[in-house]
């Protein structure tokens, strides 16, 4: 057996498992009892990162939850951001408030990938069930909006799309 020659530098932490839109392909969304719901707390992010920090250059904010339905995300956030290291997260956005869009720019958060599976509410909410398309890309709208408002660069915001039989005819216009 060979000794550890280095550490992760890239680490997913899930800050919840909470979500609203009902994906057929989540066990969340299929409310498939797994584990507990639960959020993860500010000072157990902390001591995660507190233990990783010297070693850490990435650090993904998601899994099986949409982060912002955690009402800690925007100090989790900022707490790896100060530590210097890189914070992503993915997101329907359809459980962030537009009071919060702010937020997401001042706690340093470097990129934001939103789902984005169609052209039209029906085309998209056929993965996404709940999600409401409209609402995502107004918020999506008003995120990119505050940035050149602020002159900030951060968070890089991709639009990821998920490809079905449902909406293969839209790629080029997603």
């Amino acid at each position: 057996c060979e000794s550890l020659k280095g550490f992760p530098y890239r680490y997913k932490i899930d800050p919840t498992n909470y979500c609203s839109i009902g994906c057929p392909l989540c066990p969340t969304g299929l409310e498939i009892p797994f584990r507990k719901k639960g959020h993860m707390g500010l000072d157990q992010f902390k001591n995660i990162v507190d233990q990783i920090s010297t070693k850490a250059l990435v650090i993904d904010l998601y899994g099986w939850g949409d982060p912002f339905n955690n009402p800690e995300i925007f100090q989790i956030i900022k707490y790896a951001a100060e530590k210097k290291i890189f914070v992503r997260t993915s997101s329907s956005l359809d459980s962030l408030s537009t009071d919060n869009i702010g937020k997401i720019i001042e706690s340093g958060l470097d990129a934001l990938t939103v789902p984005v599976d169609g052209v039209d509410n029906e085309t998209h909410s056929k993965y996404r069930y709940h999600s409401n398309l409209q609402y995502v890309l107004r918020v999506v709208k008003e995120i990119v909006e505050q940035k050149r408002l602020i002159n900030s660069s951060t968070p890089h915001v991709t639009i990821q799309m998920m490809v079905s039989k449902y909406n293969e005819s839209q790629i080029d216009k997603v």
